[in-house]
C-alpha cells in the first residue's frame, strides 16, 4: 500500500527534487507523431464535408457501399457495419483528429520546433546558442520549482548536484571560451531543459494523444470494413472462375 500510495504522490504532487523523467510515450516529441503529420492536415478537411453530408437527407437515403464489392439487388451485404454508421464514424474520427491537431498546435512547447530529442536540442545550443540563452536556460534549471528530469545532470560522477548556477558570472562575450570550459555541463542541462519541456503540459499531451489514438481507431474501423468486402468479393470471383 505504501508503494502505490508513493507512486501516486510522484505522479500528482511530485517533489521538485524527484527524479521523473516522464515516460517517452507520452512527450510532446511522441504527440507530435500522433497529432501532426501529413495525414491530420488532410483528415482535418474531412469533418466540414461530413458536416454537410450527415446532416443532408438526400444524400443520407443514397449512401450505400455495396457496388465496390459488386452486390446488388437482395443479395446480402458483406459489410459488418451500415454505410451510414461507418460516414459517421469517418466523421468523428476526423473531427478528434482535428482536435488534437489543433490542441498540438496551441500547446506544444516550441523548443520541439528546434530539435526532435534531447541530443541534437544539446548540439543546436551548442552551435547557435549565445552566452546570454545559454545562462537562460541554466536559471530555468536551477529553479526551485523546477522538476528534476534527467539523472545523469542532477547526480554526476563527482556527486549530487546542487541547484546552484556555474556559469551565470561568466563574461558573455567569450563564447568560445564559455563552451571550452562548460560543454559538458551545458550538454546535460540542454539536455534536462528539453526533457522537462517534452513533459510540459500534461493535461494538453494527454488530451491531444487520445483525440488522435480515437481518431484514427474511428478512421480505421471503416476502412478495414470495406477491406474485408471488397478482398471477399475478389477472392469469391478467383474461385468462380477456377472452379469455370
Amino acid at each position: 500500500m505504501a508503494v502505490i500510495s508513493e507512486r501516486l504522490r510522484r505522479l500528482f504532487r511530485p517533489d521538485p527534487d524527484d527524479i521523473i523523467p516522464g515516460h517517452p510515450l507520452f512527450y510532446w516529441s511522441t504527440v507530435k507523431k500522433v497529432a501532426s503529420n501529413d495525414l491530420t492536415k488532410i483528415i482535418g478537411i474531412v469533418p466540414v464535408v461530413g458536416y454537410l453530408i450527415l446532416f443532408n437527407d438526400s444524400i443520407l437515403d443514397s449512401v450505400q457501399f455495396n457496388t465496390i464489392t459488386g452486390t446488388t439487388g437482395d443479395e446480402a451485404s458483406p459489410f459488418l457495419i451500415g454505410g451510414l454508421t461507418k460516414l459517421r464514424m469517418t466523421f468523428f474520427g476526423s473531427l478528434c483528429v482535428t482536435i488534437s491537431f489543433l490542441i498540438y498546435q496551441t500547446r506544444r512547447p516550441k523548443a520541439l520546433d528546434n530539435a526532435s530529442d534531447d541530443f541534437s536540442f544539446a548540439e543546436r545550443v551548442r552551435e547557435s546558442y549565445s552566452v546570454v540563452e545559454m545562462k537562460a536556460l541554466e536559471r530555468d534549471v536551477m529553479d526551485a520549482n523546477w522538476q528534476k528530469r534527467l539523472g545523469l545532470f542532477w547526480f554526476p560522477s563527482q556527486g549530487a548536484r546542487k541547484r546552484e548556477s556555474r556559469v551565470q558570472g561568466f563574461r558573455e562575450d567569450l563564447r568560445p571560451k564559455f563552451l571550452t570550459e562548460f560543454r559538458d555541463y551545458i550538454d546535460q542541462a540542454s539536455r534536462e531543459w528539453w526533457i522537462g519541456q517534452m513533459n510540459s503540459r500534461p493535461f494538453s499531451r494527454y488530451a491531444a494523444m487520445v483525440f488522435g489514438c480515437l481518431g484514427y481507431l474511428l478512421l480505421a474501423i471503416p476502412t478495414i470494413d470495406i477491406a474485408q468486402a471488397v478482398i471477399a468479393d475478389i477472392l469469391s470471383e478467383m474461385l468462380s472462375v477456377m472452379r469455370s
